[in-house]
């Protein structure tokens, strides 16, 4: 699939270990009466592609089979296959225009990969939620043996937040995808002027269409405050479990003692199996406290994976900047050399995370850092 290879083929050895008889690619089609460039997927066989790369101008292929349109992405960007002898755009095209398109192409693939990290995220920490409201669930049951007058909704009340952090972090991957859609949009409208032919074409053009894609990337501003509210959302529903956890292990301490009907409608309800325990109260508060310890683990699991998001804020704030600044540089009519060590150097000392740094080496090296103990990325990979 698009979205799958798109991002598999940055793994520094995809070429390697993987043999791809076919790929999903996308193909530019440009409307006939508005000029509106839309993206279409079609599967293709790798077997096919030199024919497809032997027609190309400055990297792009320039033709398909099926009238699908022209390969989006430059070739060796787009086919990163040896095999295949493709040779590299930047050998065809001029630096400045070579310059622009990796640079947007690393900037929009970074931001395609948060949706990634978005939905990996999300799932995690709503999944380990779901767990810790059924243990929740099973200690409220058994705090009702051990004091009758036992009220309280905290399972309920966890349950739930589980399942608006995933809406949440859903709706944040959708308004991602929205943006990445746009950019490669955009993408394609520079890819169409890079291949146009026309020696009128001029450095402002390009300028305005590189503008286009920074606005594209300059939207992920207005979702940056849902990164945060998703931390309020995980710390609501870990102080309900903390509050719980804390009344419940005090009950089952205190307990000193319990009526064999009792202790086996406790035991029931934290599901404890283990026979050695049970018609032995001490042994089964034991197994009870211990079972309450994994709820403490689950929940510093969900705080770990919650600082991924904090990644994920962090690599949309560095597009952020990186495009406020190629755009104060274009109102400044400052030179694309200029603005290309201003933002190579941007990129190269804030790399947060694996999917970033491979993105950078891919498609952008020459920003990438020379000294690697300045990279501290992220151990976390969601491809």
């Amino acid at each position: 699939p698009f979205g799958v290879y798109r991002h598999l083929k940055l793994l520094p050895e995809f070429k390697t270990f993987y043999h791809v008889e076919s790929m999903e690619l996308g193909f530019l089609s440009v409307g006939s009466s508005d000029g509106h460039i839309s993206i279409k997927k079609a599967m293709v066989e790798t077997k096919d592609i030199g024919d497809i790369a032997a027609a190309s101008v400055k990297g792009f292929a320039a033709s398909a089979k099926e009238g699908l349109g022209r390969v989006f992405g430059r070739l060796d960007f787009a086919v990163p296959t040896d095999a295949l002898h493709i040779n590299s755009g930047a050998e065809i095209m001029p630096a400045e225009e070579d310059f622009w398109y990796r640079y947007y192409s690393f900037a929009t693939t970074s931001i395609s990969l948060s949706e990634d990290l978005s939905d990996s995220l999300g799932l995690s920490v709503s999944g380990l939620l779901r767990e810790v409201a059924l243990e929740i669930a099973g200690l409220e049951s058994g705090l009702r043996v051990l004091e009758p007058g036992y009220s309280s909704k905290s399972s309920h009340a966890i349950d739930q937040g589980g399942a608006l952090f995933l809406q949440r972090s859903k709706s944040l991957s959708d308004k991602i995808v929205e943006t990445t859609a746009l950019c490669d949009e955009s993408m394609g409208e520079l890819e169409n002027l890079l291949t146009d032919g026309s020696p009128s074409r001029t450095v402002a053009q390009v300028r305005l269409v590189c503008s286009k894609i920074c606005h594209s990337i300059l939207i992920s501003k207005t979702y940056l405050h849902e990164i945060e509210n998703l931390g309020v959302i995980l710390a609501d529903a870990l102080t309900v479990v903390n509050n719980t956890l804390v009344r419940g292990k005090k009950l089952i301490h205190d307990r000193e003692s319990l009526d064999p009907d009792d202790l086996t409608h406790f035991r029931e309800n934290l599901d404890i199996m283990d026979p050695l325990s049970e018609d032995d109260w001490e042994a089964t508060r034991e197994i009870a406290l211990e079972r309450l310890s994994l709820v403490d683990e689950h929940c510093s699991k969900a705080i770990t994976l919650l600082q991924g998001f904090d990644l994920l804020r962090q690599i949309l704030e560095h597009r952020i900047s990186e495009s406020e600044t190629i755009l104060a540089g274009f109102a400044q009519s400052l030179s694309w050399e200029d603005l290309k060590h201003s933002v190579y150097e941007m990129v190269r000392k804030k790399l947060v995370t694996d999917q970033e740094k491979y993105a950078c080496d891919f498609f952008t090296p020459e920003a990438a850092s020379q000294d690697e103990e300045s990279k501290k990325p992220g151990d976390m990979l969601f491809f």
